[in-house]
């Protein structure tokens, strides 16, 4: 169940969502955030999601409500 895998992803966490591969920068869904993204600053309505970071620095953000949709593939390595 997705909620499940949701509950479970960290900061620091690798994962591909949608088929893109990162680390997890920060995750407001399990209040995680790291020491480069802190939650001082990426916090609000705008930010509620998974923000992770490719291998070749680039961020992608992704919010909650999508996470949650059907299209929405997650996996967490």
């Amino acid at each position: 169940m997705k909620t499940d895998i949701l509950s479970k992803i960290r900061a620091g966490d690798k994962v591909i969502i949608d088929g893109l591969e990162g680390v997890v920068v920060f995750s407001s869904i399990t209040d995680t955030y790291s020491d480069e993204y802190p939650k001082s600053i990426w916090y609000g309505k705008e930010n509620e999601g998974i923000m992770s970071e490719q291998e070749n620095g680039a961020l992608i953000f992704h919010d909650t409500e999508y996470l949650h949709t059907e299209y929405c593939r997650i996996e967490r390595l």
